[in-house]
């Protein structure tokens, strides 16, 4: 932008104002992460995505165990959500084929109206209609969610979603063979 504004040969006064019009959208917006990243050389790419995520995803159950390789590639799956105090990040009774993990916050579950628990900072949650929906293997109706999340403050979140994970799937028949055998 300075350089565009250098090449036109803009007055001292006009940049200010354009940076600072710049610099206050920029505070405000939403990034689109998948997009930053896929600006960004693959590789730089795929070590930003797994310095994020890695350290979650190599914890759930799904992952763990498996090479590198695997999870690098799922963190770059991984969308990013922001949700603020008291939103519902899934109810009871829906459909749905994606898995969340907490990056920060607190989130409380619930069935029939009735708390069941809390969630905290690197728990996960929703994978059993992801991997139902992709194995065909369904105990309550292939993708439909048996309880109710709700946010208890502001909570970022990594979200998985199912044809994000059948693409892992397709470079790593490992993880299809651990899904297949995660639900028996």
């Amino acid at each position: 932008l300075r350089a565009w504004m250098r090449a036109r040969g803009m007055k001292t006064s006009d940049k200010a104002k354009i940076l600072a019009a710049f610099h206050q959208q920029a505070e405000s917006a939403a990034f689109d992460q998948r997009q930053i990243l896929s600006d960004l050389p693959p590789s730089l790419a795929t070590d930003l995505s797994f310095f994020m995520y890695g350290k979650y995803i190599e914890r759930m159950p799904l992952f763990r165990c498996l090479g590198t390789e695997v999870v690098a590639e799922t963190c770059k799956c991984v969308m990013d959500l922001c949700l603020s105090r008291d939103q519902v990040v899934y109810q009871e009774g829906k459909f749905g084929t994606e898995m969340y993990f907490l990056v920060s916050g607190e989130v409380e579950v619930s069935r029939d109206g009735e708390r069941l628990g809390f969630l905290a900072e690197g728990a996960f949650f929703g994978e059993t209609p992801l991997i139902e929906s992709i194995s065909g293997k369904g105990g309550n109706g292939s993708g439909i969610r048996t309880r109710t999340v709700r946010t208890l403050c502001s909570c970022d979140l990594g979200v998985i979603y199912s044809q994000d994970m059948r693409r892992v799937m397709d470079m790593y028949p490992e993880l299809w063979i651990r899904l297949n055998n995660f639900n028996s």
